[in-house]
């Protein structure tokens, strides 16, 4: 069973709702997470190799989290970037009362994430209820999941709702991607 507990989140966001039509595509791949242990050196490296720009969510923290030991959410240190049309979350883990973030200890992929329309008919119509370790909501309050789906892949999968403040802000980032000439590399939001 999942337990509920929340801690305040300090995660400034102001994405522009947007019903952006080019979102990725639903229930297919369109990030790939990486645990590092300098998200900013991460990124420097796949800015060498044409990514970016990279979005900095510093002490980023889930809300309304649901995990079955009832822990806190974990507090993150992310960068977000595209290279081409795939998109590339930098980890750098803080505290992780859950251990999903910190097991394994080595760096390396996490997970991937993929859009959906609504996580739970989702996990019904996918028989993947059972795997389900965290539902949670994003600072924006957009609904995420995670489901354990390492004995398949080797990683976990990230569900996130598709609606208005995800496609905004996929919108901005895909728009400053293709048009990124090197100048300010690492940005953010707030």
């Amino acid at each position: 069973a999942l337990h509920r507990r929340t801690r305040a989140s300090h995660v400034s966001t102001r994405w522009k709702p947007s019903t952006a039509s080019n979102m990725h595509q639903r229930e297919t791949i369109y990030q790939i997470a990486f645990l590092v242990q300098d998200a900013n050196a991460a990124a420097q490296h796949w800015l060498s190799r044409g990514a970016g720009p990279f979005y900095r969510f510093d002490n980023f923290e889930f809300t309304q989290m649901l995990h079955p030991t009832g822990a806190v959410s974990p507090r993150l240190s992310i960068l977000l970037g595209y290279t081409g049309d795939v998109m590339l979350e930098l980890i750098e883990v803080g505290e992780d009362p859950t251990g999903l973030f910190t097991a394994p200890v080595v760096p390396g992929p996490h997970h991937v994430a993929m859009l959906v329309d609504d996580i739970d008919e989702y996990l019904g119509r996918s028989g993947q209820r059972d795997a389900l370790v965290m539902h949670a909501l994003f600072p924006t309050g957009t609904p995420i999941a995670m489901i354990d789906t390492r004995p398949q892949t080797g990683l976990l999968t990230e569900l996130v709702t598709a609606d208005d403040a995800v496609a905004g802000m996929l919108a901005v980032m895909r728009e400053a991607a293709a048009d990124f000439d090197g100048t300010e590399p690492i940005r953010s939001f707030a």
